[in-house]
């Protein structure tokens, strides 16, 4: 083995272990103090509070749209003099079947990045069906403030690791389509002609030869579970069902 191979060799092995210390982290425990799927919080965010005010203004907007929210603040109590909350927030979502969920707080062990403290959150999209209702997911952690190794508790950085809008959100649907069934000997087009009637209805098919037809309603003027009510109530029609 030449002088230059072991060179190289001692080069690589320390550069190895330099990066090996540089990722090396603790893990800090935390609490949560709220997560789930509805929130005043309608923008995305990734925050850290650390005092009672800036906590107390952030969970006033967070509750005000929570249905068991009686007019009361109900802050919870957080000790502030050797706590903090973080929060993370997705913003306003078309239906339900998004997450986001942080899954750990870590601090680097060297030296160099010994102030530094990852907040690791991770989201997912809907898969399947989902509700037809907008939501705001949202989880909410407390925990001790980490010491670090200066004098002040403001040289501490916060850096939070993952993306509050990982995949590109899809337009929200404009109209639904409804498969309503009819008797075999049923008049069709006098169904036709009274579903027509019904408010936000755009179009009207109905197929010659079999006993079915399709309904399709605007969503900007009434909702699914109303537009399939209102179809259910027509004289001589048998089922309705979502075209999902």
């Amino acid at each position: 083995m030449t002088w230059k191979t072991i060179s190289f060799l001692s080069l690589l092995i320390a550069s190895f272990v330099t990066t090996s210390l540089s990722s090396a982290s603790t893990s800090i425990p935390f609490t949560t103090i709220d997560k789930g799927q509805f929130s005043g919080i309608d923008n995305a965010v990734t925050e850290v509070y650390r005092t009672a005010t800036e906590f107390e203004n952030f969970w006033t907007r967070h509750r005000s749209t929570s249905p068991d929210n009686n007019g009361s603040n109900n802050t919870p109590n957080v000790d502030f003099s050797k706590e903090m909350v973080i929060a993370v927030c997705m913003g306003v979502k078309n239906t339900g079947g998004y997450d986001i969920g942080i899954t750990s707080v870590d601090r680097g062990d060297n030296v160099n990045d010994a102030n530094t403290v990852a907040v690791n959150f991770m989201t997912s999209s809907p898969s399947g069906m989902v509700t037809d209702v907008l939501t705001q997911p949202y989880h909410i952690i407390r925990l001790d403030v980490p010491t670090t190794t200066t004098t002040s508790d403001n040289n501490l950085e916060i850096v939070f690791v993952g993306s509050v809008d990982p995949v590109s959100q899809p337009p929200p649907p404009t109209t639904m389509k409804f498969i309503i069934t009819v008797a075999d000997d049923a008049d069709k087009d006098a169904i036709r002609s009274e579903i027509e009637k019904l408010a936000a209805v755009t179009h009207v098919e109905v197929m010659s030869s079999l006993p079915f037809l399709f309904v399709d309603f605007d969503l900007n003027k009434i909702g699914r579970k109303e537009a399939k009510e209102l179809l259910g109530k027509v004289k001589g029609v048998n089922t309705v069902e979502a075209d999902s």
